[in-house]
């Protein structure tokens, strides 16, 4: 098995390093973020080099995806002011991302079908919900056009 010892203390070191009263757990990618620019750009770029480590221990495309929309979701809550900089405590990215390169080194087949299976049930999604849109759009237009003819 492949060492990946700093990537476990790196995560836990932006996700959970310090504990809060009551159990709570937090790291320097929460307390960073509080940083305007700076916070989140150094954090991030750990988080990418967590993703990037990934790549090189041999981890496929899917789970890749998987590691980035967990930064991505995080980045997008990060967006919205005051929300986005709570959201960095509980939401831990790097954690989950640790979390699915372990599974791929104890099970490497197990942690791709998984992979690949969230990412086909999310491309059947979107689809569906394209296909509902265009049906409601031209089923809008009939009803829209029906309705222009029966004033004239």
């Amino acid at each position: 098995m492949k060492n990946i010892d700093d990537l476990r203390y790196l995560a836990r070191l932006l996700d959970s390093r310090f504990q809060l009263p009551f159990g709570f757990r937090v790291g320097l990618d929460g307390i960073l973020g509080l940083i305007p620019g700076i916070g989140d750009f150094v954090t991030n770029s750990l988080s990418l080099y967590i993703i990037l480590r990934a790549a090189f221990i041999g981890c496929g495309p899917t789970l890749i995806l998987k590691m980035s929309m967990n930064v991505l979701l995080e980045n997008l809550a990060d967006t919205i002011p005051v929300f986005g900089n709570f959201f960095d405590f509980f939401w831990k990215s790097n954690l989950k991302n640790l979390e699915i390169i372990e599974e791929y080194l104890a099970a490497p087949q197990k942690a791709l079908w998984k992979s690949r299976a969230l990412a086909i049930t999310i491309i059947m999604g979107l689809a569906t919900i394209l296909g509902l849109m265009v049906f409601t759009a031209i089923s809008l237009l009939i009803w829209s056009w029906q309705m222009i003819q029966s004033f004239l």
